[in-house]
Order: C-alpha cells, then sequence, then structure tokens
C-alpha cells in the first residue's frame, strides 16, 4: 500500500476530526503510524530536520514521496493499457481494477502521448530491449518537462 492510498483513507481523521488540532499534534499523530522500519527509514532521510518540526503539509509531501508508487506515469499507463482479465476472473472485478488503474496512471492523454503509448504497447515481447529503450527515452524527456513526440521515439529504434 502507497501513503497516498493510506492516506486517502485515514485523512479524513486530520482535516474533519483533527481540524482544531494544532499542527504539532497532527505531524506527531502522522508519524506515530509509521512502522518502525518505516519511520527509521524516513527520519534518516529528513535529517538534520526533526520530523516533529516539520509542518503537517510538508511532512504529507515528503511521505508521499518516500513511500509513494515509484512507477513513472508511462510505466503505469502502459501496464494499464496491456492489463487482461483471465479466464477465471470477475468480468466487474477486472473492471475495478482497470477503473483503478486508470486513474492511478492519470489517463488523460494527449494524441501525442496516446501515439506513443500504443506504438510502445504494441511493441512485441521478443523485442523487450527496443520497448525499454523506447520507454526511456520518452521518461527522459518527460522528466525534464519536454514534449516528445512519435516520431523522435521511432527515430533511434
Amino acid at each position: 500500500m502507497t501513503f497516498e492510498s493510506w492516506f486517502g483513507k485515514y485523512s479524513s481523521y486530520f482535516e474533519i476530526e483533527g481540524k482544531e488540532l494544532p499542527e504539532s499534534v497532527k505531524v506527531r499523530l502522522l508519524v506515530s503510524k509509521l512502522g518502525p522500519e518505516e519511520y527509521a527509514q524516513f527520519e534518516r532521510k529528513m535529517l538534520p530536520v526533526k520530523l516533529s518540526e516539520m509542518k503537517f503539509k510538508d511532512l504529507i509531501s515528503e511521505l508521499a514521496k518516500e513511500f509513494g508508487d515509484p512507477r513513472s506515469q508511462l510505466l503505469k499507463r502502459f501496464e494499464a493499457l496491456n492489463d487482461k482479465c483471465s479466464a477465471q476472473q470477475d468480468i466487474v472485478e477486472f473492471g475495478n481494477r482497470v477503473n483503478a488503474q486508470c486513474e492511478r496512471a492519470q489517463m488523460s492523454l494527449s494524441i501525442e502521448e496516446l501515439k506513443i503509448l500504443i506504438f510502445i504497447s504494441g511493441i512485441p515481447s521478443e523485442q523487450i530491449a527496443v520497448r525499454q529503450m523506447a520507454m526511456k527515452f520518452v521518461e527522459n524527456k518527460t522528466s525534464q518537462d519536454q514534449p516528445v513526440s512519435l516520431k523522435e521515439v521511432i527515430d533511434p529504434v
């Protein structure tokens, strides 16, 4: 379970029931919900800042970065597009899974993004190196906030 998923479930306790709580109490309460290993990992990352001295909003942001889904948006979209319903799986459950995957992958795509995704998804599994090279190219461009076109993806292939 990612932090976003966990916080989505419990955020109302902080935002509604805990609305009147001082920020320091919200921070301590949220930090207390970390397991021992997660706490140690997060505390080491944030040094020299003390967790108890963080702003609640900043704490949420840092926890989301540390314990969020590490997959790129492109990879999430690729996985959603390639998901298949097995013969033994309930169709409704498959539909629910597709819905969740597409929401997490933020599937509101431009035409160019859709073309790139279809191209990458259509590369046969026997040519996985080509698929990985194309995905890496797109991820590098998007991580630098640079636009990318299908032509640019095809050229190095």
